[in-house]
C-alpha cells in the first residue's frame, strides 16, 4: 500500500478510486477501509474522477484509465508516433492542438458523445479555450487538408 493517497472519488459510499504516491490507482469496494491496486499505472497520475458513473483517472503523457461496470480501460497516449498533440494535457484553461500537417477542422466531443465544439482552421496550430469546459475527458477530432482524421483525448480538469 503507498504511504500516501491523493485526489480520492467516490462513485458512491462505499466504492472509490484513489491516486497513491507509487503512481498507482487504488480502489476500495467497503468506504475506504480497505484498499486495493486497481491499476499498476507506471507513470505519475494526476486526477481521478467520476462522471455519470463512469471513473477516469489521466497520468502523464495523456495516459487515460476508464472505469465503466467493473471494467478497466487503459488508453496510452500514442502522440509520439503521430503527426498530431495536444497540450497541455491534461489541461486547465486552454490547450494547443498541433499538427506537421495543415488543419481543416477540429471536433472535441464530450465522454458521452456530444458535440462541445468545432471550428475551422488554416493553420498547423489553434489554441482552444476551454473555461467554459466542464472537467471531464474529451476527444479531439483533427481532419486535416487531405480529409485525415487524427484523434487524441484530452482531460479538463479544475485549478487547484
Amino acid at each position: 500500500m503507498p504511504a500516501y493517497m491523493h485526489d480520492a472519488a467516490f462513485l458512491n459510499n462505499q466504492m472509490g478510486f484513489a491516486l497513491g504516491d507509487d503512481g498507482n490507482i487504488h480502489g476500495t469496494t467497503n468506504g475506504g477501509v480497505d484498499w486495493i491496486t486497481a491499476y499498476a499505472a507506471g507513470a505519475e497520475l494526476f486526477k481521478v474522477e467520476f462522471m455519470n458513473g463512469v471513473g477516469y483517472a489521466v497520468g502523464e503523457n495523456g495516459a487515460l484509465v476508464k472505469y465503466e461496470d467493473g471494467t478497466i480501460s487503459i488508453f496510452e497516449n500514442e502522440s509520439d508516433r503521430s503527426e498530431m498533440e495536444v497540450l497541455p494535457n491534461p489541461a486547465t484553461d486552454r490547450a494547443r492542438i498541433r499538427s506537421s500537417v495543415q488543419i481543416n477542422s477540429i471536433s472535441i466531443r464530450g465522454s458521452n458523445g456530444a458535440l462541445v465544439w468545432s471550428g475551422n482552421s488554416s493553420g498547423r496550430e489553434l489554441t482552444i479555450d476551454l473555461s467554459d469546459f466542464a472537467n471531464g475527458a474529451y476527444l479531439v477530432e483533427v481532419t486535416d487538408t487531405e480529409g485525415n482524421v487524427q484523434s487524441r483525448k484530452l482531460m479538463k480538469v479544475g485549478i487547484y
